[in-house]
């Protein structure tokens, strides 16, 4: 019973570990393809989809 206690932990660390590591949820980037530097896709001042994918910029 403790084993099991102690992975059900173990997962509810690296979790929460992984979430504080990745930033807050709710800022989402993606990359230019021009220079390569970080967008923040909710304020990206141009947007292109092509191909069922948007790009950034």
């Amino acid at each position: 019973m403790a084993l099991k206690r102690f992975s059900r932990l173990a997962v509810l660390v690296a979790v929460v570990l992984v979430a504080l590591l990745n930033g807050p949820a709710w800022a989402h980037e993606e990359r230019d393809l021009v220079c390569g530097m970080a967008v923040d896709v909710d304020t990206a001042k141009f947007i292109h989809e092509h191909a069922g994918r948007k790009y950034y910029f």
